[in-house]
């Protein structure tokens, strides 16, 4: 006799055979298609991002799939994932991360001009309506800012400066000026008049 066995039929008792196929040369595989998992959309930023592969479509189905964590900064970077059959065949894709854990930068934060001005016991007060806009000098190399809150306090006494930044990862800066204002959110009252 000459030639190779592939496959060995056992006899097991009830006389049905029983074909083990666990050992048998590959044949006809392909490569796994890999999908992305994580990574950002365009205009998306991260402080951290994680890029994973995930594999299907393999004849020989899947044995290992990769996945990256990036925290290097920078936009549009481009990370390579890949998984593996359990014949061997790599597949890959490629994710892409933007990073950002740089807080915006403030500058300056100054107030308009104040409505009115008097002085008590020797102390000049700049008097403000409450909620009144902050004029703000910010900035944000990488992912741009985001939001910033830049609005004197609502309340009515004695307030500092105060203004946040918060950039498109998430990263917050804030700022506290030594200047003092003073808040008049008290609407005035107008006498009753009695025409009995």
């Amino acid at each position: 006799f000459q030639g190779k066995i592939d496959e060995v039929a056992i006899l097991p008792l009830n006389g049905r055979p029983f074909v083990d196929l666990s050992n048998r040369a590959p044949s006809g595989f392909t490569t796994p298609e890999v999908l992305v998992a994580g990574g950002q959309a365009p205009g998306q930023w991260a402080q951290s991002a994680a890029v994973s592969a995930i594999g299907r479509r393999s004849t020989s189905g899947i044995a290992t799939c990769t996945s990256v964590t990036v925290t290097t900064e920078g936009g549009n970077q481009q990370v390579p994932v890949s998984c593996t059959g359990r014949n061997g065949v790599v597949g890959t894709a490629v994710g892409t991360v933007n990073i950002d854990h740089t807080p915006p930068i403030i500058r300056s934060v100054t107030p308009p001009p104040p409505l009115y001005v008097d002085t008590v016991n020797g102390v000049t007060r700049n008097w403000y309506r409450g909620g009144t806009p902050l004029n703000i000098d910010a900035s944000d190399d990488l992912s741009g800012i985001a939001t910033c809150v830049r609005n004197l306090s609502a309340f009515t006494g004695e307030s500092s400066i105060f203004a946040g930044c918060t950039d498109q990862a998430g990263n917050i800066t804030t700022f506290r000026g030594p200047r003092t204002v003073w808040i008049d959110a008290t609407p005035p009252t107008a006498p009753i008049a009695n025409f009995s």
